[in-house]
């Protein structure tokens, strides 16, 4: 490799870079000032970006293949200059619209289109740059696409570290220095003065966004703006981590009391909460005093603590250590307090200065998902505590895409094994309306029963919240008056006892506006839950490993009959995340659908384009990003925390494919060998399949360095297939129909972005493993496709 190439190869891998850690970095930051579901909708339209990028290739190709000297450094240096200004722009008093009001219409669908067209360009002018490399440079593509995958796997890699050093808004802008050096390193032979006179601009331009570019505002209806607005509310602490960016809020009138009695005649105090991107995870607390009062004692949260003061206490997901306090005040020898958010921990810890919950000697801390702890613990415990679910007043549906393996069938099997002979478990639900957290706990119970519920439930409420006991043994006569006395001296409704001990009517305290709840549970403890469920115009069945997705309750087949049960314009408000998925599947698709054709409508005269290069590139584009997301999703199981699972599969993923793609330049780009290579993927895709879940749970309890080992063993053959294809169909292309290669390039950059929004889709309604499946199908189809070029 001369020293051109070794240029020309680096400053390629520096704008693949780039370009995926910008992707992630936007999403964060919108993350924070938007959701989730709203960051992803948008990022997916700007990713539209690479297919456009390659639809205009396709139209323009004679002119910029004979310009290409010129153009590909410009337009690297371009993608800096936009991708500095892109999101800064978008928080513009004109331009920033608010994700909830985008269902009223109006300017802020308007602002919304332009947000997305900002953030479009970064990605088109880099999508451009790449597909203008490849095409002029084909006979090299095993290698430049190596250079593309492995910069990219980097680049994933690079920005979690910036993560924890920059705020959010910060990071995208900082980020536009790695396309900026990629331009300016590229090899010129023309008109460089200009080139690197807009590189001078460029940087200038960055330097000046990044130390003028204010704090931008999130949505007025997030909870950290709605704390601020309180009297007096300061924020009192800021650090960003690659978990969220975390802030902690005080208020005189920041007061937090879930499932209070109506009896509570003290003042509730009021404490600092703690914010992630935006989103309460909870008050704080200092270490509890001997002498003190825990308010929780007048709580529904008390229920488990009636029967007995327990001695060894699991709290999964234990978040600012609020119910480790509770559980101190009750004197156990031992806690076990769960989180995987390492941050939060750090936080609490420097802003009551080592003086929490967390401190308690009583207290060991393990910082891992709930549920890989308990796939790994062999210990076993009187209590097993799980944090309150659901929102007060109920969900908007925001957090249904969230992965809850925590609170899966097979989590609370886990959870049943790891108790006392007379264990209990704890678990509290806000009261929504129409009903579902609460009855998707219940008929998880009665499935980890297997029907034999009655007898080891009790369940009370207050006029907010209902608590869940789930005992090991059978609640004998004594333990049922217990909970009675104390549902009445605080005025708390009895809702379930064992049969036998029916107590007062369940609405003797609280009203509820109708009686459509109690006549759920009646119909899931009788014998006629399966028509119940599959009648109920929500999902309440218990979720499950495969579709770990217990806050997804929205069937697509039943939104006629909710809206008509609820109204025209409140079911937006009632499931908008798996809407909000459903639409940018839609919306995208349909882009993608033109962009594509946009090249068969202006096509010159002497052009043809093959069906072949659509069927082909397309297959891969949504195959590859299906293997991806689902091998993320088993890894957050395996290593107990996103962060390092996310990491892990696509760095791992992309530097193999990237080995991969470097590997086929000594291969021949025949039907046959591209006919094996997918082959040999559909085959390893069924070995993960059906051995990579139990290969993973049999190994999930050794140490971290080797976990790292035993992940890029299971991604490491698989990816390095994976990476094979594209430059192999790129190669053939050249042999074949030159003509095609911009447009194949676009395909796949549509079909990639499409595959994103479809996977979580079909990940909703058949599991990750009927994801898997369909991969392995469409390598299997792509394979096959080679036999009609």
């Amino acid at each position: 490799m001369n020293g051109t190439s070794c240029r020309r190869n680096t400053a390629l891998g520096l704008l693949s870079g780039a370009i995926i850690a910008c992707q992630i970095a936007l999403m964060n930051a919108f993350s924070l000032i938007q959701w989730d579901h709203f960051a992803s909708m948008i990022i997916s339209l700007a990713l539209l970006g690479f297919g456009a990028g390659g639809t205009v290739l396709t139209l323009f190709k004679r002119w910029l293949t004979d310009h290409q000297a010129f153009m590909i450094p410009l337009l690297m240096i371009l993608c800096a200059f936009s991708m500095a200004l892109a999101y800064p722009l978008s928080q513009t008093e004109l331009i920033r619209f608010d994700s909830y009001l985008l269902l009223t219409g109006g300017t802020h669908i308007l602002r919304f289109v332009i947000t997305a067209l900002l953030l479009f360009l970064p990605f088109f002018l880099g999508g451009l740059a790449i597909g203008l490399l490849f095409t002029v440079r084909v006979k090299s593509i095993s290698t430049l696409y190596a250079f593309n995958m492995t910069g990219s796997g980097i680049g994933g890699i690079l920005v979690l570290l910036l993560f924890s050093r920059f705020e959010p808004h910060h990071i995208p802008i900082l980020l536009a220095l790695i396309p900026l050096a990629a331009g300016l390193i590229y090899p010129k032979k023309r008109a460089w003065q200009l080139l690197y006179a807009a590189g001078g601009f460029t940087l200038l331009t960055i330097l000046l966004v990044l130390f003028s570019f204010p704090e931008p505002f999130p949505s007025q209806f997030k909870g950290i703006r709605s704390a601020l607005r309180l009297p007096e509310a300061q924020c009192v602490y800021k650090k960003p981590t690659p978990y969220g960016f975390l802030q902690i809020v005080k208020s005189p009138a920041l007061r937090y009391a879930p499932g209070l009695s109506l009896q509570y005649r003290d003042s509730i105090p009021s404490r600092p909460v703690l914010f992630s991107n935006g989103h309460q995870r909870g008050p704080l607390t200092e270490l509890p005093t001997k002498n003190s009062h825990h308010l929780y004692e007048w709580s529904t949260l008390k229920l488990p603590y009636t029967l007995r003061n327990p001695e060894k206490i699991l709290i999964l997901h234990a978040g600012t250590g609020d119910l480790i306090s509770h559980a101190l005040f009750h004197h156990p020898k031992e806690i076990t307090a769960c989180e995987s958010n390492e941050g939060i921990l750090l936080a609490i810890n420097e802003f009551y200065q080592d003086n929490t919950p967390y401190t308690s000697p009583l207290v060991n801390v393990e910082i891992s998902d709930a549920y890989t702890y308990l796939l790994t613990t062999k210990k076993t415990y009187d209590l097993i505590q799980l944090p309150i679910l659901g929102t007060f007043g109920g969900t908007s549906g925001l957090d249904a895409l969230e992965e809850h393996y925590s609170l899966t069938l097979e989590a609370f099997e886990s959870m049943w094994r790891r108790l006392e002979p007379d264990g209990m478990i704890s678990v509290s639900t806000w009261m929504d309306y129409p009903s579902r957290y609460p009855l998707r706990i219940l008929t998880t119970f009665k499935e980890l029963t297997h029907g034999n519920l009655s007898s080891h439930l009790a369940a009370i409420r207050n006029w907010n919240m209902i608590t869940f006991l789930l005992k090991k043994s059978p609640l004998n006569p004594g333990e049922v008056q217990t909970i009675k006395t104390f549902s009445d001296s605080l005025d708390f409704d009895v809702v379930l006892l064992p049969t036998g001990h029916k107590s007062a009517p369940s609405y003797t305290h609280h009203q509820l506006q109708d009686s459509s709840f109690f006549h759920a549970i009646e119909a899931i403890l009788g014998h006629d839950e399966d028509t119940f469920t599959k009648e109920y115009p929500f999902r309440i069945q218990p979720a499950r490993e495969n579709r770990p997705y217990f806050s997804q309750f929205l069937k697509p087949g039943r939104i006629h009959e909710i809206m008509d049960y609820l109204s025209r314009d409140a079911l937006p408000f009632l499931e908008l995340g798996y809407l909000i998925l459903i639409l940018t599947f839609i919306v995208v698709t349909l882009i993608a659908i033109f962009l594509i054709m946009v090249p068969l409508i202006f096509h010159q005269p002497d052009v043809y384009h093959s069906k072949w290069t659509l069927l082909y590139f397309s297959g891969l584009g949504l195959a590859f990003m299906f293997v991806e997301i689902v091998l993320i999703q088993r890894f957050i199981l395996f290593f107990g925390n996103p962060l390092y699972a996310a990491s892990a599969v696509i760095s791992g993923i992309l530097i193999f494919s990237g080995a991969g793609s470097y590997f086929s330049t000594h291969l021949e780009s025949s039907r046959q060998t591209i006919r094996h290579v997918c082959a040999g993927i559909s085959g390893l895709l069924l070995l993960l399949i059906l051995g990579l879940t139990p290969f993973l749970k049999a190994t999930i309890h050794y140490p971290f360095v080797l976990k790292i080992f035993i992940s890029l063993l299971c991604i490491g053959p698989v990816a390095f297939l994976m990476g094979i294809p594209f430059p192999l169909g790129i190669k053939r292309l050249n042999q074949t129909n030159p003509v095609d290669i911009s447009w194949a390039w676009g395909i796949n950059g549509c079909l990639s972005v499409i595959s994103s929004v479809l996977a979580a889709i079909l990940a909703v309604e058949i599991g990750f493993m009927g994801v898997m499946i369909i991969a392995a199908m469409i390598y299997l189809g792509v394979g096959s496709v080679q036999t009609h070029p």
